[in-house]
C-alpha cells in the first residue's frame, strides 16, 4: 500500500495543526451537537464544552495544535492533520476494502446517478445520468 496521504511532512517534531475532516458533519439540535463522519460511519452525541468549543473552533476554520487538541477529536476522525490528503486515504480504504474484504458480500445496483434525496452530508456531484436498457 502506498503512502499517498501526505503532502509534506513534519520532521522536527514541532507541533502539528489539526483541521475539522472534511467528512465530517455537524447537526445541532437543542443544543446539542451530533456529529457523523461519513468516511469511517463515527455517529456521535458530543456533550462536553470543552470537545464542543474544540469542534466549533475547527469547524470554523481554525487549526488547533497538537499540543492543544483533545485527542478523542484526532482518534475518531473527526479532526485530521492538516497536511492529510484525505481523498487519497478514502481512495485507499475503498480500493483495500473492495479487494482484500473476503467476509461480505457486497451489491451496488445503480439504475440510476439522479439521486433526488439531497442528503448534506453527500459527496457525490449530482448528475442526470440514466443507465440504458441494455
Amino acid at each position: 500500500m502506498q503512502n499517498l496521504y501526505f503532502k509534506k511532512v513534519n520532521i522536527f517534531m514541532e507541533p502539528i495543526n489539526y483541521k475539522i475532516s472534511k467528512y465530517t458533519k455537524l447537526f445541532w439540535e437543542n443544543k446539542k451537537l451530533y456529529v457523523y463522519n461519513t468516511a469511517n460511519g463515527l455517529k456521535a452525541n458530543i456533550f462536553e464544552d470543552d470537545l464542543i468549543e474544540q469542534i466549533k473552533r475547527l469547524n470554523n476554520g481554525e487549526m488547533i495544535s497538537s499540543d492543544e487538541i483533545d485527542n478523542r477529536l484526532v482518534n475518531t476522525g473527526i479532526c485530521i492533520q492538516d497536511f492529510v490528503d484525505e481523498d487519497a486515504v478514502v481512495q485507499d480504504l475503498i480500493t483495500h476494502t473492495l479487494t482484500n474484504d473476503y467476509t461480505s458480500l457486497r451489491l451496488i445496483i445503480l439504475p440510476t446517478r439522479e439521486c433526488n434525496l439531497r442528503c448534506v452530508y453527500c459527496y457525490e456531484n449530482k448528475r442526470a445520468e440514466y443507465m440504458h436498457d441494455e
